[in-house]
């Protein structure tokens, strides 16, 4: 992003939708100095905008919208022009990895931070709208890397927890229940997971 200097904030979006009723995977290397006022990882659809409207319009474009959602480098997570706390992330660190999860059937977004997931970010998002992985930077010569990404259709163990989820309201409901602490923290998204990489490799092409 912004190889010679900065005009703003400039974002970038996945050429395909990601398909519905599925569980999906994403991970984003970024590498530091870590400055300004957006170095994003998110979701969007099409309506959402690529470049500021000015070049000193710093602002992330991702949240900036009804149609997108993001993590900030500041820990922050934006939609629909509104910025909420989520986590602490110290941009003093050389590389920081953001992991997104999005679950297409319930319409959930989970962030993880250097893998560690950080639970629920976002709910209740359309599951009949197309959407799409999307990143923004408004830093100089900042530089993001796709180190990881995976579809599937939606678990047996997905489908429980997001109906048990269903009739809860908030963590306090499911502090409440009877429960192993893993698997509580399995409830509340907050046990990192996704397939390995490994288990997943194409088969060597036979000669």
């Amino acid at each position: 992003f912004h190889p010679r200097r900065s005009n703003g904030c400039t974002a970038v979006r996945g050429d395909t939708p990601l398909l519905q009723h599925m569980e999906h995977w994403f991970q984003v290397k970024m590498t530091g100095p870590f400055y300004g006022q957006a170095r994003m990882v998110g979701l969007g659809t099409k309506s959402t905008t690529l470049h500021s409207s000015g070049s000193k319009d710093y602002y992330p474009l991702i949240g900036r919208d009804g149609g997108s959602w993001g993590l900030n480098f500041t820990g922050k997570i934006h939609h629909d022009g509104n910025e909420i706390n989520y986590t602490i992330i110290d941009p003093s660190q050389e590389t920081i990895d953001i992991g997104v999860y999005y679950n297409s059937y319930y319409g959930t977004i989970v962030f993880s931070v250097n893998d560690k997931s950080l639970g629920v970010a976002f709910q209740n998002i359309p599951v009949v709208m197309d959407i799409y992985p999307m990143l923004c930077s408004s830093s100089r010569n900042s530089k993001m890397d796709l180190i990881y990404c995976h579809s599937s259709i939606v678990s047996l163990k997905s489908l429980c927890r997001g109906t048990i989820t269903l009739y809860l309201k908030n963590e306090e409901d499911i502090n409440e229940l009877p429960l192993p602490s893993s698997l509580m923290s399995y409830l509340m998204c907050k046990t990192y997971e996704h397939p390995k990489l490994k288990d997943y490799q194409s088969p060597t092409p036979q000669e």
